[in-house]
């Protein structure tokens, strides 16, 4: 969380983040600002007991909301034509193979 920047956070990037950015010095724009600087009870007092409480959670990494499973494909997938098309020889397939294993943290 220490170089997450906190506008690029999950629900952050709105009123709340703003609200929650100037609470901050100048120089800090991260999760990591808000766990090393601001107190539960600093939060809650300046933005409300809830979203106190969800800001001090998150910046360490605490999120409750139940996982939702998703009928939408992932944006970044990799599609059956692409492999295919790059079927052709045995080159192609470990450029394949190496550019899947390379990128395997995106879909993880």
């Amino acid at each position: 969380m220490e170089e997450t920047q906190l506008r690029k956070a999950r629900l952050l990037g709105g009123k709340l983040g703003k609200k929650v950015q100037s609470l901050l010095p100048e120089n800090e724009t991260t999760m990591g600002s808000i766990s090393r600087l601001m107190s539960l009870d600093q939060l809650e007092k300046e933005i409300g007991k809830e979203s106190g409480r969800w800001v001090f959670d998150a910046c360490r990494g605490i999120d409750y909301e139940e996982v939702k499973a998703t009928l939408k494909v992932l944006p970044k997938s990799i599609t059956v034509s692409l492999v295919r098309m790059m079927w052709n020889t045995a080159n192609r397939i470990e450029i394949v193979t190496e550019h899947c294993f390379d990128h395997s943290n995106i879909y993880l």
